[in-house]
């Protein structure tokens, strides 16, 4: 979200109104308005699925997690390294 769709967002109250803004957020980022599906909407909410399984835990969702957001904005690593630390690369 760009911060001033984020301030706007912010400001809002009415749970309709709330609904609005969220449907119009999504249409601004659908790369393909003539279908029914958001494929951009769509691999963000699998990617936060993805995040809460791989990364949580009994304290919190793992979307939450520096890692989850990561994962989230990124997708999944290309390559997790193990050997000492786990070390997560991603190729972009």
């Amino acid at each position: 979200m760009l911060p001033d769709e984020l301030e706007a967002y912010a400001q809002l109250s009415d749970d309709a109104v709330l609904r609005r803004y969220r449907a119009l957020f999504w249409t601004r980022r659908d790369p393909d308005p003539e279908t029914f599906d958001n494929r951009v909407r769509e691999e963000l909410f699998a990617r936060a699925r993805e995040a809460d399984r791989l990364y949580g835990t009994a304290r919190g969702a793992g979307r939450k997690t520096d890692r989850g957001i990561t994962h989230i904005l990124l997708g999944a690593p290309a390559k997790v390294d193990r050997s000492h630390r786990e070390r997560f690369v991603h190729r972009h």
